[in-house]
């Protein structure tokens, strides 16, 4: 939502020039699964984060030293893990750092930016995507226009990148995007609400989705 007002502000930039850091997320998801394979953290690919920071990550895709995720951790208790164990460690990773260091996790947030410019930059890996909240608008996924949305995209450097296509997305994967796509356009419908009351502009919904 504060790239959304961000672009909004500032409408003579490309709105394709703002982003959400889910990259944060795609982050800590890597690091988890790294340790419980037994891997480095070069060696996963393909975490996909849907919507937003704080979103449980599609692991549909995944490859630790390219071969897939659940033949790599396959046993009950792995199962176990990746459906209750690791969206639970990730959303208490931000206190667990601060609580370990005695200080915030900036460094964390740092090394997801590094690691969005960089992409964005010098582009993905083939056969590789990554994670990050883009302008909505044209998806082939079903996402409502006009919000800042996390996805997967595939980056061709020196800026340029596009959302990832023909991903095969999971019913329980879409239930959990339309979940958090209905928050974001709450906040997005709220912003507006408050801007009008005093007086600013932040975009109606017609514009929200494109159109003016």
């Amino acid at each position: 939502t504060i790239a959304l007002l961000c672009a909004y502000y500032a409408p003579s930039v490309p709105k394709e020039n703002f982003f959400g850091l889910t990259r944060l997320d795609q982050n800590r998801a890597i690091g988890q699964l790294a340790d419980r394979a037994g891997a480095g953290a070069g060696d996963v690919q393909n975490v996909a984060i849907w919507g937003a920071l704080g979103c449980r990550p599609d692991l549909d895709r995944c490859t630790v030293k390219g071969k897939p995720l659940l033949s790599v951790l396959h046993r009950e208790e792995d199962k176990r893990w990746l459906e209750q164990g690791l969206p639970t460690e990730m959303a208490s990773r931000g206190a667990n750092i601060n609580k370990a260091r005695k200080a915030s996790s900036a460094m964390s947030a740092a090394r997801a930016i590094t690691g969005h410019i960089w992409d964005l930059h010098c582009g993905t890996r083939a056969g590789e995507f990554t994670s990050m909240g883009v302008w909505s608008d044209g998806n082939e996924y079903g996402i409502a226009e006009g919000l800042i949305f996390s996805m997967p995209v595939v980056c061709s450097g020196r800026g340029r990148y596009h959302v990832a296509p023909g991903l095969q997305v999971s019913a329980a994967c879409r239930d959990r995007i339309k979940a958090v796509e209905k928050e974001l356009l709450a906040d997005r419908d709220l912003a507006q609400e408050l801007a009008r009351k005093h007086g600013l502009s932040v975009g109606d919904s017609a514009a929200a989705s494109g159109s003016g």
